[in-house]
């Protein structure tokens, strides 16, 4: 036998109906919520990896490159958007070097880059976007900087990756090369 709902459960479900849903703040409270629970909890600063974050506004990238750079024994952390960024980069523990993409949601490229190059232990960046124009080539202007080309390949980014792990942590990246080669 089925029973009738009460006049509170009648009330609530009312309510509930007539509430404007609105999905940017779900998504945004979602967000938050994860990050802060990242930030409280977060990774422990270890010095015997190569912590890369990789930012790419495509789930397929992230989840590729992850899956390819923590095969060869970095550390991989993903942001989706502007935001994540920040959050990991004002972080507890900051990566070690940065692939972003910069048409990733929530982000102005100028404001990330001029953040970065103040850091007190600046942190190298690789720009792995699809090179529309020549303004790309622009920010490859400092040490820390370089410039990947999307393509279907990741040799040409992970050549990268490796030559600025080399120049920043070279003990880091001497004991990353060791334990990955073969016994």
């Amino acid at each position: 036998m089925r029973r009738s709902a009460s006049r509170y459960e009648r009330s609530a479900a009312r309510r509930v109906r007539n509430m404007p849903y609105d999905p940017d703040a779900q998504l945004m409270k979602t967000v938050s919520a994860k990050i802060a629970s990242f930030l409280d909890g977060g990774f422990e600063m270890r010095t015997d990896v190569i912590v890369i974050l990789v930012a790419d506004r495509n789930r397929h990238v992230r989840d590729l490159l992850q899956r390819e750079l923590g095969a060869e024994g970095y550390e991989v952390r993903i942001a989706r958007d502007g935001r994540e960024v920040m959050a990991i980069l004002d972080g507890k523990s900051p990566p070690n070097l940065l692939v972003l993409d910069l048409e990733i949601p929530f982000m102005n490229a100028g404001i990330v880059m001029e953040k970065l190059r103040k850091r007190a232990a600046p942190i190298p960046v690789i720009i792995h976007t699809f090179l529309a124009d020549d303004s790309t080539c622009a920010l490859e202007a400092g040490q820390g900087f370089t410039v990947v080309e999307k393509t279907g390949d990741t040799d040409r980014l992970r050549t990268a990756i490796d030559e600025m792990a080399c120049r920043f942590y070279p003990d880091r990246y001497a004991c990353l090369k060791q334990s990955a080669r073969p016994q």
